[in-house]
């Protein structure tokens, strides 16, 4: 314990008393010429404006400096004391400076001109300077002023008299920040830490610490006298006192003051030069988040060499122990003083992150310890800290504390000791307790601890300030943190952690943000530290030379080989802000058990379409990143107890800001994630959702708030009226990637009207007559989401895209896009060749159901609107159709309107024996195989970027692609004959996993309403550009006129998600091509009918196939949306401006996105449901009933659900399933799922492709796709392999070509020779054995990595094999490079001595897997006119996916994202699409006129 020791009348230091201390004399420094100096800035001024302000006068002290003031003093500083260190600086920033925006520039220059200075800045070279005002170093406080990591819990403080803030901030004589940033403290040869603290970083942070009021509560036994001390009066002193021997303070009156006194002498500045600081490398953590910035004001009468406190102290006496090594208590160290003060900052701010603290008791921890003696330092650093923080006021002779218990908790890392268990007072057990304070606590925050909770009660924000700081919550919702006894810190710490990296080094401030991106990707890939992989890199010829980029990182000795390189359009599309480039990333979980829970990936920058808010800010500001499902009970990393602390510190890491790459970022944006195509539907889903985040200031852009962004789109103060829920879900529209195309002025958009339903009767020819059908409630909109737009402007919209994408073709019927605050599909006013000056003129219409959001009022006016905001945005286009499939959902629901079982299974036998007749046709031709193989190869990869395994291409299909190309044929070489065998069962087992029958009178079309009301109930217009040919029929269409159609829209789950229609041909419709053209009067309209589907980019399936169509029968759709509140479902109806949504409160907006991620994210129960449904349907064996229907309201609800503010949590769905419907919680999958899962699980290589279908399974008969899953479909495709295997398996012979090589080698007969050959063969045998022994494991314990590693392997053992006698004159030749320097006549022989050694069928894998590509070209040499083609010609000439018309499956949003074509192939001048699942080509490709060029990207569609 330590006692303090006084008189009255001490104080901290009056200032009457202080005398002045001596100037020391200023060394001697050599006088220049100032014409040298002011040339040198006035030419940097002209040469890169920096700002500097040239004919400035003199400045007031108190008047703030710019970035360039800064850098001009520095200037100055170096050219008289260090003129080499000037030089450099300038000479590197001439390298960088035409890489960095103007406004950055003296930014970057002040950086580098502080890394030549000793610790950023120049330092005084006295003690004290003379004719400065002295500094006194007041109680920290927090400065509204400071960074936004500083902002918070002082922003309201406001006091009285000499201690206000105003007058301080007004004092003329204080100091600005500008000029104590100049200020720097010596490091000191001992600066070792006693204890672990928290480094500082921020310049405010370090000021606070240096100058803090607060002092070390730790007790040291050493006292020695201060080397360096130069104080006048004498100090309090601390003296021990031994084991429970603890005094009262009892302080005495000041005799000139009534105020207390303070407790010892205020820091000042030449205390804050003698401190020991802590080097950075010291440090124990380095977390600037946890750093608050304090303001320190100077007295402005002072003496120049006085060291003043408050005013109203006395002086104190002479203490009888001389300071260390600052005038602070006598027996305290500086280190002490410095964690005190990094303590506070961080225990401040913790208790900001919280209103209401825990109460939970952590665990006692008794301690035999007592005050003075040997009490743990943490225990008395974090009670002082959290209580000081808590503002808990008392005078210095009367103490009040509150009657916590001994361990409750307040918020730090330990818990508090009451002073009675330790003996410090002699009160009743329930007395009152506190602490001293050494401040008022602010107006707004209660004083009264109460024994349970803490409370603050904020005020609300002044002059726009947050109330948020950057890596804490806002206070508007405060979270209650768990005990840290029970939270770990890595997970407790999440909040503070920024995107899981360090921050980079404040030199790598030059490189441009993409540049410094891609280093930390491969920095993080590799595990080196960022400014370790850059050490050696010359950033300015590496940001100006991509080239020269990757050199530089290719010189590290841990980087031999970069697999995926950043394209180098990124180093010119610097100029348009990235535009057509996205930087995204994925946040991971660690499956270590410690450490951090956290880790960032970040990915290839690749081209990608760009959005409204990219295009507006730059797509550098926006940063994607894929998080994972932290709902997940599968995750080994944790227990769930920790997976439920790490979900709630996530709620709050979303709503910090977070520093990356020298930019502060916020998330403003969540998004669900969808599941790859590319996976099996049973793999797991790591990563659900995306967030979007924006940089909101940093290095190379311009501050600009999340508000601010938000706002620039959608205005909040003209659409307050909007639910907050679906004004969020407006934002998706700026996030959506388009194609920009014309821009129009104000006056060319037309707002109309909505049209509603009319009395016109609906049709009902062919109504099923047995259900009951209601009549239609309410007037809806007919035609919801679409309108019209002139010929002109499409005309104009349409060469626009056509360069951008490099595309050609007609003038589709109708644009899907976005146009300000509208979104939805424009068809064009008349036909594309039209006259009318009418339809030639610029013009668009916008109905009300288009416009979302009312738009900025300068939008309105062609003199002041944004053109970003009025350009129009295509998202797709009307196309060519194409065949589709029989979907599955769409078979239930046929067979439960009328359609007979065996009509649906009779006409998928036609069309499956269509399709075995053309493939055994075409694997007995090889060129009519590889037109196959080619169009159905949707993985395959061409050019330089195919990737190999040993000597053939690792794919499957560019495999057998290899070996049709160089001459061989199924029929006669067995490693071709499986490998085709292996692709056609993939196809099936593809097809298998969807269920998908080709259909050859079925495609799908973008629908519209009918513009000029001429449609009646229940009629369609349907009308091609191109002949649409049934290639099984020969059948071919240009309209469907007198045909009736089947109509749905996917998903389809009730019985009257498909409509039965007339199609009928009006000319006055026939513009509107490759549409399906709906009525636009009735009652009803039709879309509404199918799942609730509308005209703003929905997705039709039309089908004319008569055998499904003519014994169909309608039955009732519903018209009246269900009340969700009937399910259990809460319903937020909170507007716009129920959350005082305003752009310069900062508050408020992140109000508004915590209240919007509550829904955003919130786990989506839609897949439950839906799945749900499927097998309820399943068990009851139909689609409608009671319970069927009610559920079908859910799945319809819960589509749109955090747009309309919905809430369903599971432990909702299942009371309603057991206390509403009576319904099972679990029931099992239909059995045609367990086998489709198998299916889609089935991997490319192994033997479990040819297993999958051996498994037998019970399934039922009378469920309809049971029946057609393994009677139809799988009975089929067993069939056809089987007689393809027949016709296959005269593949046996051996190929004299390739043995050619080998015979002519014996009939030299040269004894060396042959015994060459001899030797080679031993060296063969024995990889084959190798082979043999470890490829013919058993399955289950063998990896296609373990694969990977013996081919490798046997490979590199085999081109290793080389003669032994290489001077001999013939094998001399065989070895010599004669075509080029890789190529050698050997590699050629010793492939047919292979081949000649192993000739028989079972040996043939291991054959081509060594030589492969030796004997292809042996293979294609023995033909005619055989020519070589390079890999880029080649390349062109590959499948390459494109968009078409046809919808996910398993897309719930209200814009239908049409789905690619599983392989697309272009010749004869045409792209063809295939669609997935089709066997037979004939039934499965058209022709896609409107692509016509080859080079076409893949992305632009």
């Amino acid at each position: 314990m330590v006692h303090l020791q006084g008189s009255a009348g001490s104080g901290a230091g009056q200032r009457s008393g202080a005398a002045p201390a001596s100037v020391p004399v200023p060394p001697l420094t050599p006088r220049k010429k100032g014409e040298e100096l002011d040339d040198l800035i006035c030419s940097l001024e002209d040469r890169y404006q920096l700002g500097f302000n040239i004919k400035a006068g003199l400045r007031s002290p108190a008047q703030r400096k710019s970035t360039a003031d800064r850098a001009v003093q520095l200037i100055k500083f170096l050219f008289f004391s260090h003129r080499p260190a000037l030089d450099d600086a300038l000479a590197t920033f001439a390298t960088t400076a035409a890489f960095i925006v103007r406004d950055q520039r003296a930014n970057a220059l002040l950086t580098i001109l502080r890394s030549k200075t000793q610790h950023g800045s120049p330092t005084s070279r006295s003690a004290t300077p003379k004719n400065v005002p002295p500094r006194s170093l007041r109680t920290s406080q927090i400065s509204i002023e400071d960074t936004p990591r500083s902002r918070g819990l002082f922003n309201n403080y406001k006091s009285d008299g000499a201690t206000s803030l105003q007058e301080d901030i007004a004092d003329p004589g204080s100091p600005t920040d500008e000029d104590e940033d100049h200020f720097v403290t010596p490091p000191s040869p001992r600066a070792t830490s006693r204890s672990p603290s928290p480094s500082v970083t921020s310049r405010s942070a370090k000021r606070r610490v240096e100058a803090s009021a607060h002092f070390s509560l730790q007790g040291t036994a050493q006292k020695r006298r201060s080397d360096d001390s130069n104080e006048i009066g004498k100090s309090s002193k601390l003296t021990k006192i031994s084991k429970e021997k603890q005094p009262f303070f009892k302080p005495q009156e000041p005799a000139s003051s009534k105020l207390p006194p303070s407790l010892f002498k205020k820091p000042s500045l030449e205390m804050a030069r003698s401190f020991n600081v802590l080097p950075a490398s010291q440090s124990t953590a380095n977390n600037s988040s946890n750093t608050v910035s304090s303001s320190q004001q100077t007295q402005p009468d002072t003496a120049n060499t006085s060291f003043t406190s408050d005013a109203d102290h006395t002086e104190a006496r002479k203490n009888s122990f001389t300071r260390t090594n600052s005038p602070t208590i006598g027996s305290l160290h500086d280190r002490d003083l410095l964690t005190v003060g990094a303590k506070l900052s961080e225990e401040a701010l913790a208790l900001e992150a919280r209103s209401e603290p825990s109460n939970t008791p952590s665990q006692d921890r008794d301690s035999s310890s007592t005050w003075g003696s040997s009490l743990p330092e943490e225990d008395l650093l974090d009670a002082s800290a959290r209580v000081e923080s808590l503002h808990a006021t008392s005078s210095f002779g009367r103490r009040q504390f509150s009657p916590q218990r001994p361990g409750q908790q307040i918020g730090g890392s330990q818990p508090i000791h009451s002073p009675e268990k330790h003996g410090v007072f002699a009160r009743e057990k329930c007395a009152a307790v506190g602490v001293n304070q050494s401040f008022q606590p602010p107006p707004g925050i209660s004083a009264e601890l109460s024994p349970n909770k803490v409370e603050i009660k904020s005020k609300s924000p002044v002059n726009g300030v947050t109330p948020t700081r950057g890596q804490r919550q806002s206070p508007r919702e405060q979270t209650p943190v768990e005990s840290p006894s029970k939270v770990a810190h890595h997970i407790r710490d999440i909040p503070g952690q920024g995107l899981f990296v360090d921050d980079p080094d404040l030199s790598l401030r030059v490189m441009p943000y993409f540049a410094l991106f891609i280093c930390q990707r491969i920095a993080l890939e590799r595990s080196i530290p960022l400014s370790e992989l850059v050490s050696s890199m010359d950033f300015a010829s590496a940001c100006a030379d991509p080239t020269v980029f990757w050199t530089s990182l290719l010189e590290h000795p841990k980087i031999s080989h970069i697999k995926f390189k950043d394209s180098d359009r990124l180093w010119s599309a610097t100029k348009c802000n990235y535009d057509g480039f996205t930087f995204k990333g994925q946040i991971n979980l660690r499956s270590k058990p410690s450490g951090p829970i956290f880790q960032l990936e970040l990915h290839q920058i690749l081209p990608e379409k760009s959005c409204r808010f990219q295009r507006k800010f730059g797509a550098d500001r926006f940063l994607y990143l894929s998080v994972p499902d932290l709902e997940r009970k599968a995750w080994t990393g944790c227990t769930l107890e920790d997976l439920a602390n790490i979900r709630g510190r996530w709620e709050d890491w979303l709503h910090t800001e977070h520093t990356f790459l020298h930019r502060k970022w916020r998330v403003f944006h969540i998004e669900p994630m969808k599941r790859a195509k590319t996976r099996g539907r049973n793999a797991e889903m790591t990563h659900r959702s995306r967030i979007v985040l924006f940089a909101t200031e940093g290095c190379g852009i311009t501050k600009c708030t999340v508000g601010k962004m938000l706002n620039w789109f959608l205005p909040f103060a003209r659409n307050q009226g909007q639910s907050f829920c679906k004004a969020y879900a407006r934002f998706d529209l700026g996030l959506s990637r388009t194609t920009p195309t014309f821009t129009f002025k104000p006056s060319q958009l037309r707002f109309v009207k909505d049209k509603k339903a009319t009395g016109d009767i609906e049709a009902t020819e062919f109504d099923d007559p047995e259900m009951v059908w209601t009549q239609v409630p309410g007037n809806p909109v007919m035609n919801d989401g679409c309108s019209r737009m002139s010929v002109g402007a499409a005309l104009e919209i349409w060469k626009l895209y056509k360069k951008f994408c490099r595309i050609t073709g007609p003038l589709p019927s109708a644009f899907q896009g976005r146009i300000g605050g509208a979104k939805g599909l424009w068809m064009i006013s008349d036909e594309s060749f039209t006259k009318d000056p009418e339809q030639l003129v610029i013009w668009i219409e916008i109905s009300e159901s288009q416009l979302k959001f009312k738009p900025h009022l300068k939008d309105e006016s062609d003199a002041t609107f944004d053109r970003l905001q009025l350009t129009f945005e295509v998202s797709n286009f009307s196309s060519s159709p194409a065949h589709s499939d029989l979907h599955i959902s769409f078979i239930p629901i046929m067979a439960d309107r009328g359609v007979p079982r065996d009509d649906i299974a009779n006409y998928m036998r036609e069309r499956l024996d269509v399709a075995r007749s053309d493939l055994l046709e075409r694997v007995t031709d090889p060129v009519k195989l590889y037109e196959y193989v080619h169009k159905n190869s949707s993985m395959s990869r061409e050019g330089p970027d195919m990737a190999w395994q040993a000597a053939l291409p690792l794919a499957m299909e560019d495999k057998i692609k290899l070996l049709l190309e160089s001459g061989f044929s199924p029929c006669n070489l067995q490693v071709l004959a499986k490998n085709v065998c292996r692709f056609i069962n993939k196809l099936h087992l593809r097809q298998e996993s969807k269920l998908k029958t080709p259909l050859g009178k079925a495609t799908y079309l973008y629908g519209v309403a009918d513009p000029l009301g001429i449609l009646k109930p229940g009629e369609v217009h349907v009308q091609f550009s191109s002949s649409f040919v049934d290639e099984v029929t020969d059948e071919k269409y240009l309209s469907l006129k007198g045909h009736n159609l089947l109509v749905a829209r996917q998903p389809a789950i009730r019985n009257s998600d498909i409509q039965k229609v007339r199609a009928v041909n009006y000319p006055e419709l026939s513009h509107l091509v490759d549409l399906v053209v709906f009525p636009s009067v009735g009652p009803f309209p039709l879309a509404g009918k199918l799942q609730g589907g509308d005209y703003d980019g929905d997705i039709f399936w039309l089908c004319w196939e008569d055998k499904l169509v003519q014994p169909f029968r309608n039955a009732p759709a519903p018209v009246e949306s269900p009340d969700p509140e009937l399910y259990g479902i809460r319903v937020d109806k909170r507007k716009l401006e129920d959350l005082e949504v305003k752009v310069d409160d900062e508050a408020s907006v992140d109000h508004f996105l915590r209240e919007v991620f509550k829904f955003r994210s919130a786990p989506s129960l839609l897949g439950i449901v839906t799945t749900y449904l499927e097998r309820q349907a399943y068990h009851e064996n139909r689609l409608s009933s009671p319970k069927l229907d009610r559920l079908g309201d859910i799945h319809d609800l819960l589509v749109d659900a955090p747009k309309q503010g919905y809430t369903f949590t599971l432990a909702d769905w299942q009371s309603y399933l057991q206390d509403k419907l009576g319904c099972r919680l679990n029931l099992r999958q239909a059995i045609h799922k367990d086998a489709m899962d198998a299916c889609a699980a089935v991997k490319d290589s192994g033997a479990d492709m040819d297993k999958t279908r051996e498994k037998k399974y019970r399934y039922k008969r009378e469920n309809i796709i049971d029946y057609l899953y393994f009677e139809v479909v799988r009975s089929h495709d067993v069939a056809t392999m089987k007689k393809i295997k027949e016709n296959l398996s005269s593949a046996n012979e051996a190929d004299p070509d390739l043995l050619f090589p080998r015979q002519g080698i014996a009939d030299l007969q040269d004894p060396t020779i042959d015994e060459e050959i001899r030797r080679t063969q031993e060296q063969i045998s024995q990889l084959y054995k190798s082979w043999n022994i470890n490829t013919h494991k058993d399955e289950s314990e063998r990896t296609i990595e373990d694969f990977a590693r013996v081919v490798e392997h046997l490979y590199a053992r085999f081109t290793a094999v080389e003669p032994v006698e290489k001077e001999h004159p013939t094998i001399k030749t065989w070895l010599h490079p004669w075509l080029r320097p890789d190529f050698r006549l050997w590699d050629r022989l010793r492939a047919s001595i292979l081949y000649a050694k192993l000739p028989y069928a079972n040996a043939q894998t291991f054959v081509f897997q060594m030589a492969g590509d030796e004997l292809a070209k042996i293979k294609a040499e023995h033909f005619q006119h055989t020519r070589y083609i390079v890999a880029e010609i080649r390349a062109s000439m590959k499948p390459k996916p494109i968009k078409a018309p046809v919808p996910d499956e398993s897309d719930e949003d209200d814009d239908d994202v049409a789905r690619y074509y599983d392989t697309v192939y272009f010749t004869d001048g045409h792209w063809f699409g295939v669609v997935a699942g089709a066997v037979s080509a004939p039934q499965a490709t058209i022709s896609l006129s409107t692509l016509q060029n080859p080079d076409i990207d893949e992305d632009m569609f």
